[in-house]
């Protein structure tokens, strides 16, 4: 568990903050759903019954440590969170830059936890468990949630992440003959077209396999890319590193034949490098923590 001087941190609060921010991420990412995501943004009460499902979420999360005031305190991230949400979807929905805006946003939630947190760990000295019994369990529980949430954010943030980075290359295929004149291979062929396609539709859909970007191919790369992550992150969690050269080799090994078309690769390189790259961030993060 992480361990900050008594001095500058109460005690307690570090795991308080720790659990706070994994509400953030288990409602942002485990309880909403597809359609709450989309709907929120253009019906209130869809946005206010998120609102709810995070107060519920963090609420859970923080049993351990409740209190007046932080009981206080989740319910002002509800609220502001709630607000921040209807803001970003009423102001940047559809700017063409989601995946700058999802990071804004996530940050944004993140800082005002931190600000939240510190105005609270002021007020409150110590911090208490609720119930004498749970401090015993309290570690075990704080690992639990840390390491959850950071296999929901994998799972699910970082779905989001690659089809929106993907999204921006979409839609943009090479000009017909330019690529054959410069390198001498075939323009991008219909299955690369359609593949683009159907990632710019999800970047901006991107929890919704139903909608606008629904397709078998297109489930099954959400799923590969799922466990892709899900691997790479226990293997962070765990010291394995070499064993992460075994995921990056069995996707190669099974788009082999697809890497010839150097559209294709590129794309691919893309996806796969986003996709490492937020489940080692993730991991690491979750290993200084716990």
């Amino acid at each position: 568990m992480l361990n900050l001087p008594a001095i500058i941190f109460p005690e307690n609060a570090a795991t308080l903050l720790m659990l706070l921010v994994a509400g953030h991420v288990f409602a942002d990412f485990a309880t909403q759903t597809a359609r709450v995501a989309e709907r929120k943004r253009h019906e209130t009460a869809v946005l206010v019954e998120h609102g709810f499902v995070t107060l519920v979420t963090h609420l859970v999360l923080v049993f351990p440590l409740l209190s007046v005031r932080v009981a206080a305190a989740v319910l002002l991230i509800s609220i502001v969170h709630t607000a921040q949400d209807a803001l970003r979807a009423r102001r940047f929905g559809d700017t063409g830059r989601e995946l700058t805006v999802f990071f804004a946003d996530q940050a944004a939630h993140v800082v005002f936890i931190i600000v939240l947190w510190s105005a609270l760990v002021l007020s409150e000295y110590p911090i208490q468990t609720l119930i004498p019994a749970l401090g015993a369990w309290l570690p075990f529980w704080t690992r639990v949630a840390v390491v959850g949430a950071g296999a929901v954010f994998n799972i699910r943030g970082g779905s989001a992440i690659v089809v929106k980075m993907l999204g921006r290359f979409a839609g943009a295929p090479c000009k017909p003959g330019s690529r054959v004149e410069a390198t001498g291979r075939r323009s991008p062929s219909t299955v690369l077209s359609r593949v683009r396609s159907m990632a710019f539709r999800a970047s901006r859909y991107p929890l919704d396999v139903k909608g606008p970007g629904s397709s078998r191919v297109l489930l099954m790369g959400q799923t590969v890319g799922f466990l892709e992550r899900l691997l790479v992150y226990f293997f962070v969690l765990n010291g394995q590193w070499a064993a992460l050269g075994l995921v990056v080799a069995a996707k190669a090994i099974a788009r082999f034949p697809e890497l010839k078309n150097q559209d294709f690769s590129d794309y691919y390189l893309i996806g796969t490098l986003t996709s490492l790259v937020v489940a080692i961030a993730s991991g690491m993060i979750v290993l200084m923590l716990v």
